[in-house]
């Protein structure tokens, strides 16, 4: 006959003096937790934009009224922030870091359009393990000379992509689309996920 086990002896005896263990942990203060950390969704408006556009265009609203779990903030990453090269750095000190340092989120997603677009992918590929997804809507990836390069070379895994290199205002182009090609050749399961969004008529 099997000897019984470590659990159903200690059930056989929590069973038999009740009143015992309840008199123990009845009166303790009730601890609680957080079954499901929320996801924080930045949003980074297009060239021209204020942050304020996408509650004045619905989008804001669409993303509490979905049913997820999400806190939405949108981030005033103006041009001026891109052009000075400043942009990657400010927004993880001033929101990546803050939003990281609360402790209040399982996950956190970059979501832009157009120029956001190009900031969401830039952000992830210069701070990796800084966010868990990014949802670029149209998002301008460079000039059109270099678009045009990865198509001659049959796209972008056939395209010779330059060195791994830290961004700077010469190679930032480049340097994003060797990114993308990295993470396109990985498991769509792999961090972060990254979705795309796109008009049939858009030309970006």
């Amino acid at each position: 006959m099997k000897k019984p086990s470590l659990l159903l002896v200690s059930l056989l005896a929590l069973s038999s003096s009740g009143c015992a263990v309840l008199g123990v942990f009845g009166n303790r203060p009730m601890r609680s937790v957080q079954p499901v950390k929320k996801c924080l969704v930045v949003l980074l408006p297009g060239q021209g934009d204020a942050p304020e556009v996408f509650e004045k265009e619905g989008i804001a609203q669409l993303l509490r009224a979905s049913g997820a779990s999400v806190d939405v903030i949108a981030a005033d990453a103006s041009l001026a922030y891109y052009r000075s090269g400043n942009f990657v750095e400010r927004l993880r000190e001033d929101v990546i870091g803050p939003a990281r340092e609360k402790g209040e989120y399982e996950q956190l997603w970059l979501m832009g359009v157009s120029m956001g677009g190009f900031g969401s992918l830039t952000y992830a590929a210069q701070r990796e393990g800084d966010v868990e997804g990014i949802f670029a809507v149209a998002p301008w990836l460079g000039d059109d000379a270099l678009v045009t390069e990865i198509r001659e070379a049959g796209g972008l895994q056939s395209w010779k992509s330059p060195e791994k290199a830290p961004f700077d205002q010469d190679n930032y182009q480049r340097q994003l689309w060797r990114w993308l090609q990295e993470m396109t050749a990985k498991s769509p399961s792999a961090y972060p996920a990254i979705h795309l969004g796109y008009g049939e008529i858009d030309r970006l």
